[in-house]
């Protein structure tokens, strides 16, 4: 049975990706390592820092970790504005897992660009 939902997760709470190292330069993660509009992560609050690199991504040789407090701010492109979140999204064989996810502003509302959790568990 999945844990229940743990919204909101808190701004300083580290989500944990694993990263290959190709995607990898020095200090910096290279785009390729995200894909959007939405990123698999693990929260902090339920996984030890090695959790996703042995249980979903064994190749991978490295972790990452980003909190929502280090997303990056609301971006224009075009003639749309874009924000990043991250909601959790526990997972039967993952509880720590959680979504890092990019949103548009539609009508005065941020609207997600990917399936919400009830379309995509229904």
């Amino acid at each position: 049975m999945t844990r229940e939902i743990d919204n909101p997760i808190p701004g300083g709470e580290r989500l944990f990706r694993a990263v290959n190292s190709g995607h990898v330069d020095g200090d910096t993660i290279l785009e390729a390592a995200v894909e959007v509009p939405i990123v698999s992560t693990c929260r902090e609050k339920y996984c030890a820092l090695e959790s996703p690199i042995l249980k979903k991504r064994p190749l991978d040789t490295g972790v990452a970790s980003i909190t929502k407090n280090t997303l990056p701010p609301p971006q224009l492109i075009g003639d749309t504005m874009y924000k990043f979140d991250a909601e959790d999204w526990p997972e039967e064989d993952n509880e720590a897992h959680a979504h890092v996810f990019v949103s548009r502003l539609v009508d005065s509302e941020y609207t997600r660009c990917n399936r919400s959790r009830a379309a995509q568990r229904s």
